[in-house]
C-alpha cells in the first residue's frame, strides 16, 4: 500500500506528465489511434507511452527543462533546454556538448517504471535494452533491468530505445545461435572431408 507521501509524489508526477504531453492527447487523430489500438488488444496506457516515446513534442519545451534530444549519432540522449525559439531548440547534452535541433527532434523526458530504453552497461556489453524499475530525480539515477541483472545508471548513460535496435537479450541469443550454426556447419564439413 502506498504511503501518503508516495501518493502525493505519484499525483505530482502524473500532473507533470499531463502538462508535458501537450495537446496531442485531445486531438481527434490521437483518439482514433488509441481506439484502434484498443480494438486490436493494445492497452490505452501502452499506446500513450509509445506515442510519448516515439513522437516529437507538439510545443517547444520550456527553457531549463530536461528532455531527450537527437544527437549527431541519431540517438536521443538526455539534455537540458537552454533556448527555444521558432528556429529550433538549443540543448546542452549531459556530456557537455551543445546543439540546436528542430522541435521534431525533441522527446519528453518521461522515465516511468516499465518503460523500455537503452542503457550503457559499459565494458564489452555496451548499449542494451532495459526496462525502468525506478527513477530518482534527486540523485538523477535510473534503476533498470535487462531481465537478468538490475543496475543503477546515471542519466548520461541512458538513451531512448530506437525501434530498429534489437533488445539486448535478442542480440545475445542471435550471436549464440549464429555461433552454434556456424560450429555445426564447420563440424559437418570436417566430418564430410574426413570420411572421404
Amino acid at each position: 500500500m502506498l504511503k501518503q507521501e508516495q501518493i502525493r509524489e505519484v499525483l505530482a508526477r502524473a500532473e507533470e506528465i499531463e502538462q508535458e504531453s501537450g495537446p496531442w492527447r485531445n486531438s481527434a487523430d490521437a483518439e482514433a489511434l488509441l481506439r484502434a489500438a484498443e480494438e486490436v488488444g493494445i492497452s490505452r496506457d501502452a499506446m500513450i507511452q509509445a506515442i510519448q516515446e516515439f513522437s516529437p513534442m507538439i510545443v517547444p519545451p520550456e527553457v531549463g527543462s530536461r528532455v531527450f534530444a537527437r544527437s549527431s549519432d541519431d540517438h536521443f540522449y538526455v539534455a537540458d533546454v537552454i533556448d527555444a525559439s521558432e528556429g529550433g531548440v538549443r540543448v546542452r547534452f549531459l556530456q557537455g556538448s551543445e546543439h540546436t535541433v528542430p522541435t521534431s527532434d525533441i522527446r519528453p523526458l518521461d522515465l516511468l517504471p516499465g518503460q523500455k530504453l537503452m542503457c550503457n552497461w559499459k565494458g564489452w556489453w555496451g548499449w542494451g535494452t532495459a526496462s525502468i524499475v525506478s527513477y530518482n530525480p534527486k540523485t538523477e539515477r535510473v534503476e533498470a533491468t535487462d531481465g537478468f541483472m538490475t543496475k543503477k545508471f546515471r542519466l548520461h548513460d541512458v538513451r531512448l530505445r530506437e525501434r530498429q535496435e534489437r533488445p539486448f537479450a535478442r542480440k545475445v541469443m542471435f550471436w549464440l545461435f549464429t555461433a552454434a550454426a556456424l560450429g555445426g556447419a564447420a563440424g559437418s564439413l570436417i566430418t564430410m572431408w574426413l570420411s572421404r
